[in-house]
């Protein structure tokens, strides 16, 4: 695997474990087939996210479909995961034990993204200045931050869990495909706390302070913006 290929897979692996991406990852010269097979899985899960953070930043959306883009994220997001998995192991015989452990490592190096919530906390004063009216929405952000930080540390933890997997010289498909069921099983039983967690923040705001509030978090990282 050249140094294009580690990079690549290093974008991917990032985007699918919701970790910062390198600026060094942009790089691509890959035999037609393998990137293909990268660009399909990258293409789904930055579809994911964008789908899912389009419908948590929609004021007026329903705990129905904040919790079907919980779910639908998730799914893809494990389709992908494998897809990068079973790419990685393909190759991993071809390399000596030493170099594998070295390649994981700099894959496994990216760090978490910055969280919306914690950019809502920041931006919230700005935009109701009057502190008993914006007491209400800065307890619901509180409670929503509780438990996307418990989500972080599960997904966290997840992704120590993969690159243990993917270091192991026989770990297989299934591995992965445990790994990932029971993260999702972890994951799922918060969904409850994020999905009413970011109904109660709207219902603590008018629609204009919501629109003001989204605006300011979704700016690009230059401006100030976060991740997700």
């Amino acid at each position: 695997m050249n140094s294009s290929t580690k990079a690549l897979c290093g974008f991917v692996l990032a985007a699918v474990l919701a970790a910062a991406i390198p600026a060094s990852a942009q790089t691509v010269g890959l035999d037609p087939a393998t990137q293909d097979r990268f660009d399909k899985a990258t293409a789904m899960i930055q579809l994911a996210l964008a789908q899912r953070k389009s419908v948590f930043l929609t004021y007026g959306a329903s705990q129905a479909d904040r919790y079907m883009a919980l779910q639908e994220f998730r799914d893809k997001r494990r389709r992908a995961t494998l897809d990068a998995a079973e790419a990685l192991l393909a190759v991993r015989g071809s390399f000596p034990k030493d170099q594998w452990k070295t390649l994981v490592e700099q894959l496994a190096a990216g760090g978490p993204m910055p969280l919306l919530v914690e950019r809502a906390q920041k931006e919230l004063p700005a935009v109701v200045p009057d502190a008993a009216r914006r007491a209400p929405a800065e307890k619901a952000l509180l409670d929503l931050a509780t438990v996307i930080k418990k989500d972080e540390k599960e997904r966290e933890s997840a992704r120590k869990k993969f690159f243990s997997l993917l270091e192991k010289e026989k770990s297989t498909s299934d591995d992965f495909i445990s790994r990932l069921e029971s993260f999702g099983n972890a994951e799922e039983k918060l969904d409850k706390g994020i999905a009413e967690g970011a109904g109660a923040v709207q219902a603590a705001l008018t629609q204009a302070e919501w629109d003001e509030l989204v605006r300011r978090i979704s700016r690009p990282p230059g401006e100030g913006g976060s991740g997700k």
